[in-house]
């Protein structure tokens, strides 16, 4: 299969979990993803690591909940697809305050903060953006695992070529 923008990646990744789960919804925001990070010791850890890695002291979050890709409510999971952007050298920070949830999460998070570092993208605008992308990242991780819901990443660099109606292995993952 050719390469695929992440656009169309995200649309057959959509189809494909449609098709084999029936219900796929996208862009839900849960209520207990919040913006409240003062209260989770991890989360606030995490979001003052990032003011403090290039001064940003606006990094947070806005008033309305955070989004997520796609979940699956038969499986219970969320699914997130990482393009570029999300490979910054604040996210790999981030991971370094996940403690145990790095072990509760259906990623491997050594791997995505090895990547990070690696791939060093940048989003700068506005300046702060980095820091407030790896923030929200990191709490559809940690608030997925307070309540009980699976959330797997997946990398668009690595499977911009699947065909997504073939990926037993990803299906494989979601059933496990």
């Amino acid at each position: 299969m050719a390469k695929q923008t992440a656009k169309v990646a995200k649309q057959n990744l959509r189809a494909a979990l449609q098709a084999r789960y029936g219900v796929c919804q996208s862009e839900v925001a849960f209520s207990w993803m919040t913006k409240e990070l003062d209260s989770h010791p991890t989360l606030k850890r995490i979001k003052e690591r990032l003011q403090h890695h290039r001064g940003h002291a606006n990094c947070h979050l806005r008033k309305r909940a955070v989004h997520v890709d796609f979940y699956l409510p038969k499986a219970n999971i969320i699914i997130e697809y990482d393009e570029a952007q999300h490979f910054t050298v604040p996210r790999a920070l981030s991971f370094e305050d996940y403690g145990d949830y790095a072990e509760r999460l259906h990623f491997d998070v050594a791997a995505w903060q090895r990547l990070s570092r690696e791939r060093n993208c940048k989003d700068n605008d506005p300046p702060h953006r980095d820091e407030h992308r790896a923030l929200f990242d990191a709490v559809r991780d940690i608030r997925a695992v307070d309540n009980g819901v699976r959330l797997l990443r997946l990398d668009h660099f690595a499977h911009r070529e699947q065909d997504w109606q073939a990926a037993d292995w990803l299906f494989d993952l979601i059933e496990a």
